[in-house]
Parts: structure tokens; C-alpha cells; sequence
């Protein structure tokens, strides 16, 4: 972990405002949007999701025992993606000297974004796999 924190720590450039976020977001969070949009650096999305899949994979073949071609169809491989929990979570490891991370995971009650009355997870996310990370 302390390697992975080491390569995190470079400044961030809060003038150019880049951080990390997907194309659909973009389509979604426009001009029009009430919340201001913070456009995310490239190579910080493509760590997020290099970590969250190979939690995912490694999960998948250790408690499915099939091979890592299935992955995809078990995983909505297309969509797939990390959740913004885990997105914050890797800024914080990136920007600060010690992170504390409280309150991952939820009711079955609660809504799953404090903006829609959604209250399902999304199959595109992989929780277990992001949990596996954190605990090491």
C-alpha cells in the first residue's frame, strides 16, 4: 500500500481541474447540470479501473472457479466500472498523508445516490472487489 500511495502522490493541478471521470458522465453533468463538472485526468480513471478489475478478476476465478473469459458476461464487461466511493477513496490516498475511511457500504434502505430515488446497486460496479483493496 505504501508503494501504490507513493506513485499517488504528485500534485494535482487544480487550475487545469483534472482529476478522473468517464465519458458517460460527460453526456450526463453538461453545461446545463446544477453541479459544476470536475473532468478527470485520464491516466487517474485508468488506475482506478486497473485496481478494481484486478480485485474483480481475482475474486471471480477464486470463489467461481471458472476461467477469466466468463468474467465479462458475469460483470456487464462493457459497462463496467468503479464506484465514485472508490474514486474518492484513491484522490484521498493520492493527495493526503494518512486516509480514514468510514461508512462503505450501506442499507438496504438507503438510496444509492443522494440525488435518485434508486436504491438497487448497479451490476457495473464490483463493491466486493473494491472492499478487497481497502482491507489490504
Amino acid at each position: 500500500m505504501n508503494e501504490l500511495v507513493r506513485l499517488l502522490k504528485h500534485p494535482i493541478d487544480k487550475y487545469n481541474g483534472l482529476i478522473g471521470s468517464d465519458k458517460q458522465h460527460l453526456l450526463i453533468c453538461n453545461v446545463s447540470h446544477k453541479a459544476p463538472l470536475l473532468v478527470t485526468d485520464p491516466r487517474f480513471d485508468m488506475l482506478c479501473a486497473r485496481i478494481v478489475k484486478y480485485y474483480s478478476l481475482k475474486r471471480f476465478v477464486e470463489e467461481t472457479g471458472k476461467s477469466l473469459d466468463e468474467w465479462g458476461s458475469a460483470h456487464d464487461g462493457s459497462m463496467f466500472h468503479y464506484s465514485s466511493g472508490m474514486q474518492a477513496m484513491m484522490l484521498a490516498l493520492g493527495i493526503c498523508d494518512k486516509v480514514g475511511i468510514f461508512g462503505y457500504g450501506k442499507s438496504a434502505l438507503a438510496k444509492h445516490h443522494y440525488h435518485t430515488n434508486q436504491k438497487a446497486e448497479l451490476c457495473l460496479h464490483d463493491y466486493e472487489a473494491e472492499y478487497a483493496f481497502i482491507k489490504i
